[in-house]
């Protein structure tokens, strides 16, 4: 794995505008990878709503503040956060990750994730890999950023290239 697709998965909220990747050759981005397996999973329901419902809380009614970040994983951080003051529901119960990358209160990368099996990701193995590609695309997407080749602009919650469009879709190389 090198190169992917950097593309805009949900762009109709009011505060964030969350991003995925996608890897070449493939056709369904990381974040619908996770969406797809999780959305019908009996045993993990209730903690894939609890992620469902806390990006929608991040996107449309507190922008993505520190406080949902609480789950560093060298460069990428995973959801559900260890806690929200804010929410009632516990979440340190939560067994699912969501690999994401915060770039700004109003850009975000999501990635992919699975089952927290054991005391770390790297020993959880459903979240092996996934935990891997996630520090693989946030290290590059900083890369990008720290080469100006990708410039966030978060007054419009966008990221564009060093041509300053925005398109749909990016690629890094």
């Amino acid at each position: 794995m090198n190169s992917f697709n950097l593309e805009i998965f949900d762009d109709d909220f009011q505060y964030v505008t969350f991003y995925t990747v996608r890897k070449e050759g493939e056709d369904v981005s990381e974040t619908e990878k996770f969406i797809e397996r999780f959305r019908s999973d009996v045993l993990h329901k209730d903690d894939f709503q609890q992620i469902i419902t806390l990006i929608e809380i991040m996107g449309d009614k507190r922008g993505a503040t520190k406080d949902f970040f609480t789950r560093h994983e060298d460069e990428a951080s995973a959801l559900p956060p260890k806690k929200l003051w804010f929410l009632q529901v516990p979440l340190h119960n939560n067994k699912l990750r969501l690999y994401c990358c915060k770039i700004s209160e109003h850009i975000v990368v999501l990635f992919n994730g699975g089952v927290k099996s054991a005391q770390t990701a790297l020993e959880s193995e459903d979240l092996q890999s996934k935990f891997r590609d996630a520090k693989y695309f946030a290290r590059r997407i900083w890369k990008e950023i720290q080469d100006e080749m990708l410039i966030p602009v978060n007054d419009r919650h966008e990221l564009q290239d060093f041509n300053g469009r925005t398109p749909d879709s990016i690629h890094i190389p």
